[in-house]
């Protein structure tokens, strides 16, 4: 090859800057347009994902709405077991109830303390009582069915004999029958609750 020969020259610059534009055309042009295309297809591919998470929450929106509807009547059956009103004839209504129900003794019952929470309000009975673990234990499932919403927050329990307690009540003294061995002198804390803004 002659590079003294001019159209080998030309042949040569041509050749030279058709490299050229082929570089600065892949450099600048076809690179970037991949990697543009390259983000736009991930973009697509999170769209699409996006669409099949959509369109899973519509069919499963009956659902939901179903589920909110039965939170809904859940909450107002809560509400319901929280009166606006703290009557305590209500209270000892229950208790006497209850206690009749389970076949226990209530000696005393004394109000104790209160809790201001930021919906409702706590109280606090200090209760009293005597009769046997069976009894006991109906008696709480008793308080629990009540519809005033009560719960048994402490218990201390101790044998009649250990008290020098007579059986059957709390308050006989040594006189009376001796206790019998599933007998029991139950102290408990039962607090009771209400919705606040109420009387």
């Amino acid at each position: 090859m002659d590079l003294s020969d001019q159209k080998t020259q030309l042949m040569l610059l041509g050749g030279l800057g058709a490299l050229a534009l082929l570089y600065v055309w892949f450099t600048y042009v076809y690179t970037p347009r991949n990697e543009r295309i390259g983000e736009l297809e991930g973009q697509v591919s999170e769209l699409q994902a996006d669409i099949r998470q959509l369109e899973l929450k519509v069919r499963q929106l009956p659902e939901v709405e179903a589920e909110l509807q039965a939170t809904r009547v859940r909450w107002e059956e809560i509400l319901r077991s929280f009166p606006t009103e703290a009557k305590e004839e209500e209270i000892f209504g229950n208790l006497t109830i209850s206690e009749h129900a389970a076949g226990l003794y209530i000696s005393s019952i004394t109000k104790g303390a209160r809790r201001t929470k930021e919906l409702y309000i706590e109280d606090d009975y200090a209760v009293d009582m005597m009769g046997r673990y069976i009894e006991l234990e109906r008696f709480i499932r008793e308080l629990a069915s009540m519809p005033r919403r009560m719960t048994v927050q402490t218990m201390q329990l101790t044998h009649p004999a250990e008290a020098g307690i007579a059986g059957g009540q709390v308050g006989a003294g040594a006189t009376g029958p001796p206790p019998q061995e599933d007998e029991v002198i139950i102290r408990c804390t039962i607090t009771t609750y209400q919705v606040r803004g109420g009387g």
